[in-house]
């Protein structure tokens, strides 16, 4: 059935795993045979240029292959792109937008309906065993589906697991997040970070609410979009090291990571209280961009010699440098240094049981922010 084909594509076949049941407008009615074809000439075209007739050849043993095979998913490789085809929709790899040292993410456009998604694709840097590749995917499936079932706030919404019977190709299919991440959008003004760390906390308090650690809070892990007012809100993702609290393993990024957890002779493990001083440790940075923030926080912490004064020391610090970079950028809103500062010197406590509740955490940032005009808590 193949021996047409070029030698350099290949074509998978396989069925979508964890699914989860999404409403028709989201992705639209299924692509009709007779339209596949053409469909995937007029996608591929300007990437394949002055190769129509081997499009053609791609499209059309695709479409045997899962007539033929019954299958509910075709995947295509061409030039390192991947084109998904299944039953309700039919994803072409658009760009690759961040790779990970477990995933590499791309965005992918639904052909039926032009809508862009983001596919996170499992494609470990270094080298790993077939079995510990499943068992990430398993994890990654298994966190994103539960959590959309609790209805968490603010994270990525999850669609599609997919993989092949061979074991070479795993996927996640997820909602795509046009802003990027936080680190790239680096510096904000703020009061529009305030507001999207309001909508983080509410990911974070739902987490916790539901006996889940996220394990590595940082900008690089909080996406943005705009919401209906065109204001940037947050969503958190990368649930790598997301377990339920007696589940959890030591993990996260060094940056961020909580002073009981930075001594590798401890026996902490990530809980609440840690992903609180991650989430604090993300809001400095991002209110106040430097990377002599994070040397004074290291150093601050590696300072055994006054374990007392430690705590004293941070909030000093903290306090200092938000007066110092805020004051002119928030002008008539300079009321909010005090408050904001007050919160970072709590969730950045050296003692994990004197840093607040995601809960506290979320109240607090409404407080701080519902002294603002533009500030809308429903937005």
């Amino acid at each position: 059935m193949y021996e047409n084909r070029p030698a350099r594509y290949n074509i998978y076949l396989s069925s979508v795993i964890g699914t989860m049941s999404t409403p028709t407008s989201c992705f639209g009615s299924s692509i009709e045979p007779k339209d596949l074809v053409p469909t995937l000439q007029h996608l591929l075209k300007p990437v394949l240029p002055n190769q129509e007739r081997q499009i053609l050849v791609i499209a059309a043993n695709a479409l045997a292959a899962m007539r033929t095979e019954r299958t509910s998913l075709a995947l295509l490789k061409f030039q390192e792109r991947v084109c998904i085809l299944t039953p309700e929709n039919t994803f072409v790899e658009a760009a690759l937008t961040q790779r990970g040292h477990w995933k590499q993410c791309s965005a992918v456009v639904d052909l039926l309906t032009q809508n862009l998604f983001a596919m996170l694709r499992i494609a470990p840097k270094h080298t790993t065993t077939p079995a510990e590749i499943q068992d990430f995917f398993e994890h990654e499936t298994n966190i994103h589906r539960t959590l959309q079932q609790l209805s968490i706030r603010s994270i990525p919404r999850f669609y599609h697991a997919l993989r092949t019977p061979s074991s070479d190709f795993f996927a996640i299919i997820t909602e795509f997040f046009p802003e990027g991440d936080l680190y790239t959008k680096l510096p904000l003004a703020p009061l529009v970070s305030l507001k999207i760390f309001h909508s983080v906390a509410m990911a974070v308090n739902d987490l916790h609410a539901n006996e889940y650690v996220h394990g590595d809070i940082k900008p690089e892990n909080i996406l943005l979009k705009r919401n209906a007012q065109k204001q940037l809100i947050g969503a958190l993702t990368d649930f790598d090291n997301t377990n339920k609290t007696n589940q959890t393993k030591w993990g996260g990024s060094i940056n961020y990571l909580a002073p009981e957890l930075r001594n590798s002779s401890s026996r902490s493990h990530p809980s609440y209280q840690s992903d609180i001083w991650s989430f604090g440790v993300t809001i400095f940075v991002t209110l106040v961009p430097a990377d002599a923030i994070l040397r004074f926080i290291h150093s601050t912490l590696d300072d055994l010699t006054r374990p007392l004064t430690r705590d004293e020391t941070l909030s000093q610090f903290i306090y200092d440098q938000l007066r110092s970079h805020m004051s002119s950028a928030l002008r008539e809103n300079e009321s909010l240094i005090d408050p904001v500062a007050n919160l970072l010197s709590d969730m950045m406590s050296i003692n994990p049981e004197n840093r607040p509740s995601a809960e506290t955490v979320l109240t607090t940032i409404e407080t701080i922010l519902s002294q603002s005009e533009d500030f809308n808590i429903d937005a």
